[in-house]
Parts: C-alpha cells; structure tokens; sequence
C-alpha cells in the first residue's frame, strides 16, 4: 500500500482573548492620542469600566459598540469632572493619576474603601520630582493634583 501525506494549507483569523490589562493601556493611550481610536476586543469588567469612565472624566468620547470602544480624543487631558471615581481598580488609580499630573486644573482620584487601603506615596514621590503638585491622606487614596507638569 502506497500512502501520500501533503502538506496541508490552513487559513483563518485568530482574536485573542481579551485582556484586562492591555484593554486599561490600550484605553488610556487612546486617550492620550490625537484623534479617532478604535480598540477591537475589550475585555469588560468593573474595573475596565472605570477606565472608561476616568478617560470620559479626562475629555475623551467614549462610544461603545459590543466588544469594541471607539474614543475620540484631542490628545489633552481636559478634565470634565474635579472628581475621578477608579472604583476598585489599582490599574486605572495609578495610571489616571500620570494623566492628572498632565492636566490643566484640580484633580481628585478616589475609590471605594479598599482602594483608599493601597499604597500610592511612590508613585506620587515620582510624579512630585518630575514638578507635579499632588497630595494625598498617609499616601492612600484620595489623591488631589493640580496644576500642569
């Protein structure tokens, strides 16, 4: 008995399971770009809606369709709102906070209660030597910013 094997030719798409991760950077990098950006793939969570939230806070239009988020962004931080919620995500907290430093006005990020438990004082020493105006309670959340770096 003869047998051939050939080799075989396989096409397709391959979507990568979303992540929470790289959707909170993906987001506030959309933010921080000038112009229209579309994010295929989001991962949804409580803690990936308030990045959402935290980008509108900072000027961005959020408009979002199934799985993806389409952000409108002037590439500046303006803030819509003195008061940013990250409800219990350290992610969005940390990240919002370097975006805070870049903002014209007053800033305040908070959270729920085991959010105001999480250290920040390292990351607001950094911010502070780069000539941001920041300040919190023990280094927890609520963290204030004002002024622009």
């Amino acid at each position: 008995m003869n047998c051939k094997v050939e080799k075989p030719i396989i096409s397709g798409d391959i979507v990568c399971p979303s992540n929470k991760s790289y959707t909170h950077r993906a987001l506030f990098l959309a933010l921080l770009a000038d112009g229209k950006s579309l994010i295929k793939n989001v991962l949804k969570s409580k803690d990936t809606d308030a990045t959402i939230n935290a980008c509108k806070n900072f000027g961005a239009e959020i408009k979002e369709t199934g799985d993806d988020v389409t952000i409108n962004s002037s590439g500046e931080s303006k803030l819509h709102a003195n008061v940013i919620d990250a409800a219990n995500s350290g992610t969005t907290i940390r990240i919002a906070a370097s975006i805070a430093a870049l903002s014209d006005g007053k800033a305040v990020l908070s959270g729920d209660q085991s959010l105001q438990k999480r250290p920040m004082q390292p990351l607001l020493d950094a911010l502070e030597c780069l000539g941001s105006q920041c300040s919190s309670s023990n280094g927890k959340p609520p963290t204030s910013f004002s002024g622009k770096l």
